[in-house]
């Protein structure tokens, strides 16, 4: 089981549903979501941590390829939710 390691310290298994869960509230669609976490799930596979932010990256650069209008819900929210930018 790959490991997230979150922003503030804290350690959580990986869950494709989170990322499912995140990418439906930005607006894509149930199919483009779960296309994007088995995607993510792919490229971090067999390694024992990753960071939440490399999860983040992988998922923007995605959503800014084939959805932008998701991508830059996603973005909205974490600048106004989380101080991102």
């Amino acid at each position: 089981m790959i490991k997230v390691r979150k922003r503030n310290g804290k350690e959580e298994d990986f869950s494709k549903m989170k990322i499912v869960s995140a990418l439906i509230k930005a607006g894509s669609s149930v199919e483009l979501a779960d296309k994007i976490a088995e995607e993510c799930e792919s490229v971090f596979r067999g390694r024992e941590y990753v960071e939440s932010s490399e999860i983040r990256e992988f998922v923007l650069s995605k959503l800014k390829e084939v959805e932008r209008h998701s991508y830059e819900n996603w973005l909205r929210f974490d600048s106004k939710a989380k101080g991102l930018g």
